[in-house]
């Protein structure tokens, strides 16, 4: 390989000589440089065998680089490496080469060469390519002596300057080019974090240095030194805040914390300290939620402490009575509440002409967050009008629920008040609006819930429906009691198909509403239909029937021989129907 670069070299300084020498040049002109015709890419990397050449920078040569262990040499693009990467050797292993003017050979692991070999001086020769050679160097070559770049002649008998370096530059051994200078030769220092050693020539940083940060460390003096601290952070030191400098070389306190009051804590990443109030006083009794614990001798919270019950908060260290059912919604006054981890708290403030209305009177514990179980409604009989109470009719008075003053007793009479303050035998309440349309699936249950203030006798239930073929229908009444939907009566119809209103029949009813009681009236279709409904909010007094307030509907599937009003219950929602009801 050595060979084959000198007779590269030979050939191109013999052939540049021949045309020099015909236009009067000498081997010392400066202007010899641009001449040479490049063979490489400046820079590049090649394989030869298991060694790596390197084109230099005028891109007219390669020389050695570094050796890979056997097979392991690689390409791509233009670049060479060993596969798996190997230290760089300095010479080819095993091979013949000069010691200065002593021939040797270099060593079995390319580190350099074998001491001692022949000493050529003693026979006033020249070690040349690792043997005494009467030639002074290898014909047309370019090496370096005495910082400069000189180039050996064709017969290698003598050299002459090809290039001056300057103060800021030197003679780079590989490449025998003058490149700047960047360090200083053979020198080991830091780059960032990274330890680096100076080339021989001083024109660059030998390869694979080493990076302190990856062991955790620091580079001081071209050497990997321990961290102090981790570099600009803060961390905890006796108690207190200590900010570690850029370099993680030394710490300083930066904030003291205030002793039984306050403690140092580090943040999850470890980057940062803080001083931290403590979470408690050691022995003393707190809340932590409705569970009363005692405070950790460390200032810290246990994990375990004393439950307060359901109905209980927990307050100045001690389970208090919340005074309601925890997590529902409650009415007070003519306002809804909800009952949380507080206490009472206002959810909604009811608008005049409505209030507070209760589905369930006495809710279950168990039974929370159902908003719907109370909420505004319009009152019965609004305050400074005329309405009907118990089938008589007066002025409203201020409770919104009786009467002020009667002006007509309907019931004295054996008749029941219609919706606009008449008297009759019998009356038709259309509740709900026809306002938007929704699907009602096969065989579910829906019915509108109405609070019923004047006892009535139910005679006949009308539906808005729409369905193309025949359907069965039935008709089901349903009564409140306790938190279950009970049946009361029920009657089957079959309708061919709808677009309107569908009856179960003049007087296919004979059943009595009591005053007091909540009922469900509605329906079940055999098969799907489109049913129209009322979602004003709050429900508007109008769209009540006369006898009652409607306080949303309940929707029911599968088993309907009772259904629980907790999961069925959406107030402020009417299904659009006809109710006809007579004296009791």
């Amino acid at each position: 390989m050595i060979a084959s670069r000198i007779a590269w070299f030979s050939g191109v300084l013999f052939s540049f000589g021949w045309v020099c020498s015909a236009c009067g040049g000498t081997s010392a002109n400066p202007a010899i440089k641009s001449n040479h015709t490049p063979v490489c890419d400046p820079g590049s990397r090649r394989c030869e065998g298991d060694a790596i050449k390197r084109c230099n920078q005028t891109g007219t040569g390669d020389s050695f680089e570094m050796a890979c262990a056997p097979g392991q040499c690689r390409v791509q693009g233009n670049n060479a490496f060993c596969s798996p990467p190997v230290i760089p050797m300095v010479c080819m292993a095993n091979q013949p080469m000069c010691d200065r003017n002593s021939a040797t050979q270099c060593k079995a692991d390319g580190s350099g060469p074998q001491p001692g070999g022949v000493d050529c001086g003693a026979t006033t020769q020249h070690c040349l390519e690792g043997a005494c050679s009467d030639s002074l160097c290898v014909g047309a070559t370019r090496s370096c002596h005495d910082g400069d770049v000189y180039v050996c002649s064709a017969d290698g008998a003598s050299l002459s300057v090809w290039d001056d370096c300057a103060d800021s530059e030197v003679c780079d051994e590989v490449s025998s080019l003058c490149l700047a200078r960047v360090c200083e030769p053979s020198k080991t220092t830091c780059l960032g974090t990274r330890v680096v050693t100076c080339n021989a020539s001083g024109s660059g940083w030998l390869p694979d240095p080493t990076d302190c940060a990856a062991q955790g460390n620091r580079c001081v003096a071209g050497t990997c030194q321990k961290n102090a601290c981790a570099a600009s952070t803060t961390f905890c030191q006796d108690g207190n805040v200590y900010q570690c400098d850029p370099s993680g070389a030394s710490s300083a306190l930066s904030r003291t914390c205030r002793p039984g009051v306050e403690h140092c804590e580090v943040t999850p990443a470890g980057l940062y300290a803080f001083c931290i109030p403590y979470a408690c006083v050691a022995g003393q009794k707190l809340c932590d939620g409705d569970v009363v614990k005692t405070c950790n001798s460390d200032n810290t919270i246990p994990p375990d402490g004393t439950a307060c019950a359901r109905d209980e908060v927990c307050e100045d260290a001690a389970c208090k009575p919340l005074g309601c059912h925890l997590d529902t919604f409650f009415c007070k006054g003519k306002d809804v509440y909800f009952c949380g981890h507080d206490g009472q708290a206002l959810n909604e403030e009811c608008a005049s002409g409505q209030a507070c209305g209760a589905i369930i009177a006495n809710p279950d514990p168990n039974l929370t967050g159902n908003f719907a179980l109370a909420g505004c409604m319009p009152s019965a009989c609004p305050p400074g009008e005329t309405g009907c109470v118990l089938d008589k009719i007066g002025s409203c008075g201020a409770d919104g629920t009786s009467l002020s003053a009667v002006t007509n007793d309907c019931a004295a009479s054996g008749k029941i008040c219609t919706r606009n303050a008449m008297c009759d035998v019998s009356v038709t309440d259309t509740v709900g609006l026809d306002k938007s349309v929704a699907a009602i699936s096969e065989d579910q249950y829906l019915g509108n819930v109405i609070d019923v203030r004047s006892t009535r006798k139910l005679t006949e239930l009308q539906m808005w429906l729409v369905f193309p073929s025949t359907r069965s229908i039935r008709w089901l009444v349903f009564e409140l009691v306790g938190y279950e939907f009970v049946p009361r009566v029920e009657k089957t119809t079959s309708v061919p198909s709808s677009t309107g209103f569908v009856s179960s029949g003049a007087l296919s009813f004979s059943y009595q509403l009591e005053a007091g009681k909540r009922y469900a009236l509605g329906v079940i279709v055999s098969g799907s239909s489109i049913g129209y409904y009322d979602d004003t909010v709050p429900l508007p007094l109008a769209e009540s029937p006369s006898f009652g307030t409607v306080n949303g509907v309940v929707s029911a599937f599968s088993d309907v021989a009772s259904f629980n009003i907790v999961d069925s219950f959406t107030g402020s929602v009417a299904a659009l129907m006809k109710v006809t009801t007579t004296t009791p």
